[in-house]
């Protein structure tokens, strides 16, 4: 049986500002998401290390290009100190195409936090009575944190105006799904924040809808 390899080679402390950057523009950071960054360092500290690769002298970081922006902000506007070194994995790679395959390696999403999830483990914790100060500084690529703490979090939000909305199918008691037809995207988030739904799909056609949720009309 083969061993599976382990790449992280050493856990050592980098000069951060002579790091070489090879992630380009793969990723975006909106003005709005900087600042939950930024505030996310101010408040918790640096909690992540440097993923770097070692070749020849030179070290290029394979994840944190954001990270190192938001430092240099707090460095060039005297917010607070930053140590001349900071903490990086290196990471074993035979050369630079392979060090290249591993920044979309570090960038890759897996896995999603629901908003049923979310909303669960901020109650089992307790955590949901300092949402104000988490939605400062967290963020989450499927979730409007704003919206969900309308849908969530306040007993006084009321949705405006509930959308009319076109029943298919039969109404039964044991009936497994209900399809809703919005006017927009806006409505259909509005609805899904406010209402415990279950599982919930967004479709452009209802074969997609039969395909998620196993539905046979044969």
């Amino acid at each position: 049986m083969k061993k599976l390899l382990n790449r992280v080679i050493k856990q050592d402390f980098i000069k951060w500002e002579e790091l070489n950057w090879i992630q380009g523009e793969l990723k975006e950071l909106s003005e709005k998401n900087f600042k939950k960054l930024l505030n996310s360092v101010i408040e918790n500290g640096i909690v992540k290390a440097f993923h770097v690769w070692e070749n020849k002298g030179d070290i290029y970081c394979l994840d944190g290009n954001h990270l190192k922006k938001v430092i240099e902000h707090i460095k060039e506007n005297n917010l607070y100190e930053i140590p001349e070194k900071l903490k990086a994995d290196f990471i074993e790679c035979k050369d630079m195409k392979e060090a290249q395959k591993m920044v979309l390696v570090y960038s890759a999403e897996y896995a999603k936090i629901t908003e049923e999830g979310l909303y669960d483990y901020l109650h089992q914790t307790g955590l949901n009575e300092d949402f104000a100060e988490l939605e400062g500084y967290l963020n989450f690529s499927n979730i409007n944190l704003e919206q969900f703490e309308k849908g969530y979090l306040d007993d006084d939000y009321q949705i405006e105006e509930i959308p009319e909305v076109e029943i298919q199918g039969e109404t039964e008691e044991k009936a497994e799904y209900l399809i809703i037809n919005f006017n927009d995207v806006e409505e259909y988030e509005k609805v899904k924040a406010k209402l415990n739904l279950g599982k919930t799909i967004r479709a452009v056609d209802y074969s997609a809808f039969k395909e998620v949720f196993q539905i046979n009309d044969e």
